[in-house]
């Protein structure tokens, strides 16, 4: 049964998105397909894996290559090595994926836990395969896009992995992305997940937003959903991610695929493992100082809404420094103004100054000659 406390502490946003995916999964109404995101980092993507194949391509092929990752078409490129290079792919797949040199992350372990029997995914290192191997119960049976067992898939046939891009340790199985189908004789995604979707609602995950392969993936998605790929339906699929803009929600929603963002701070292992039932954990007994967390918080989510204060704190940071610049920027322009105000006024004065001399020597009597003086009339006793 659902439980509320799984979302507990959530953004209100998040919490309603993950309760409509844990009801489907409490319906057995749900099948995640998984990108190649969730591997990478920290192992290369697929744009790594094409720069090494054309950095040992021939001369032809390379400008091919070069010419399409300038263009930003990765697919592009992929098709290009489909046509003249095919045979480097199994090799490059094997290299990058096949026996991974670094720890598995964590996240994987709490996909696992998801209460799925199926699970298709585009990746193709074993981390997926590995975390489903050590739940308990039936192993789960590993199945790649080539195999003609693929066609007799449903949701009764118990626990199924589908590589929808092959497995690395098969090597034959391999292919870069959706145009190399072509060279496996199958034609789209939708003809190898029909199937095993069989009219359930389907998690996208794994996948940045302006994804290639999520791409590639909604391009199939009528016929993969079995529904029309031009009707505007109500959202009853999934898909869980970061950072979605409103293209990538419009691209989606015309799919019928519901966009949930997991904020930034809220790890995606910490989001599945919510999915999969686990309550958050239980608070230990709160230190004897005035930092202690209310009772109930779960330590992810106020380390998440940590996280997010002090990004919040730098952002405010970063604002007040550029005011302070700006206001600084202001003063020294103040300052140059009341300078040049001053030069003007001194330069005013100066001219003032000039103005009084010379209208000083304008007024001033012109002296007379040396016995040319006027006579007194008291003096010269005519009065």
């Amino acid at each position: 049964m659902y439980d509320p406390s799984t979302v507990k502490g959530l953004p209100i946003a998040l919490g309603k998105g993950l309760a409509k995916i844990r009801r489907a999964l409490e319906q057995n109404d749900l099948v995640p397909i998984i990108g190649p995101a969730l591997s990478s980092p920290p192992l290369p993507d697929t744009r790594a894996v094409v720069e090494e194949i054309e950095r040992q391509a021939r001369t032809e092929l390379q400008r091919e290559i070069r010419a399409a990752l300038a263009r930003n078409d990765l697919l592009g490129a992929v098709a290009a090595i489909e046509t003249n290079g095919r045979g480097m792919i199994s090799d490059a797949v094997e290299r990058s994926y096949a026996k991974p040199r670094v720890a598995r992350p964590d996240v994987f372990a709490a996909l696992a836990a998801l209460p799925v029997a199926q699970f298709a995914t585009l990746a193709q290192d074993p981390w997926l395969k590995l975390a489903l191997a050590e739940r308990t119960g039936p192993p789960t049976r590993v199945v790649c896009a080539n195999e003609p067992s693929l066609a007799g898939l449903a949701a009764a046939n118990g626990r199924v992995l589908v590589m929808l891009h092959g497995e690395a340790g098969r090597p034959g199985s391999c292919v870069l992305a959706r145009p190399g189908y072509a060279r496996l004789g199958v034609g789209s995604y939708g003809d190898v997940l029909r199937p095993l979707v069989g009219g359930r609602r389907i998690l996208l995950l794994g996948f940045a937003p302006d994804d290639p392969h999520l791409r590639a993936l909604l391009d199939d998605f009528g016929a993969i959903a079995d529904q029309d790929p031009e009707g505007h339906l109500a959202p009853r699929h999934f898909f869980l991610g970061t950072w979605i803009s409103d293209a990538a929600r419009t691209r989606l929603g015309r799919c019928g695929v519901r966009a949930i963002e997991v904020p930034p701070g809220f790890k995606l292992g910490m989001v599945l493992r919510r999915l999969a039932g686990e309550a958050p954990p239980a608070p230990e007994p709160p230190p004897r100082r005035k930092t202690a967390l209310p009772a109930g918080t779960d330590p992810e989510v106020a380390r998440a809404e940590l996280e997010a204060a002090l990004r919040a704190a730098e952002s405010a940071l970063k604002q007040s420094e550029e005011d302070r610049a700006d206001l600084e920027e202001k003063l020294r322009s103040r300052d140059e103004h009341l300078r040049q105000l001053e030069e003007r006024s001194a330069e005013l004065e100066d001219r003032v100054r000039a103005l009084e001399l010379a209208l000083d020597a304008a007024i001033k009597p012109v002296s007379s000659e040396p016995g040319d003086e006027p006579s007194n009339p008291w003096d010269s006793g005519t009065l």
